[in-house]
């Protein structure tokens, strides 16, 4: 990478700016604000060669 990550904090931060601006669909950003630990973790599962068809195959969360 050629510069540090954010924090998650802080990339939250600016997704929701962007959001309230208009830029970027606020619903999304409010999905993966409230998804975040699952996506980082189903994230650092596929870095390490987790089997995406095993996580295809995982129930899906109850969005309501």
């Amino acid at each position: 990478h050629y510069k540090p990550a954010l924090s998650r904090q802080r990339a939250l931060s600016i997704l929701g700016d962007e959001a309230a601006r208009g830029r970027i669909d606020g619903e999304l950003v409010a999905l993966l604000a409230a998804n975040i630990e699952a996506v980082e973790r189903d994230s650092a599962r596929l870095e390490t060669g987790f089997d995406l068809g095993e996580l295809l195959l995982a129930p899906f969360p109850d969005l309501s």
